[in-house]
């Protein structure tokens, strides 16, 4: 899919996209918006920061694994991004 401003995406459209993300409680910087324009890659970004967001996590409560609730929530949190093409 090529790149978001490519298909005619505008500055407004781009921060109605990181409103969007924001509500889902995934976080993305315009900077970062407009360096992976590309859906692919905004998914890759997200998840990414999903799985840190965990790491931090073990690192504050001392925890070496997820527990199962913990690895249903970063499962659910991950699989949402994928759902981001159905945005555009």
């Amino acid at each position: 899919m090529p790149p978001f401003f490519d298909q005619g995406g505008t500055s407004l459209a781009a921060l109605t996209v990181l409103s969007r993300y924001f509500q889902l409680n995934w976080s993305m910087t315009l900077a970062q918006f407009y360096e992976h324009a590309a859906i692919r890659e905004q998914i890759a970004i997200l998840k990414d920061a999903a799985l840190e967001q965990t790491e931090k996590a073990r690192e504050v409560f001392g925890q070496t694994a997820l527990t199962r609730e913990e690895e249903r929530r970063l499962k659910r949190r991950t699989a949402g991004k994928d759902s981001i093409l159905q945005m555009f």
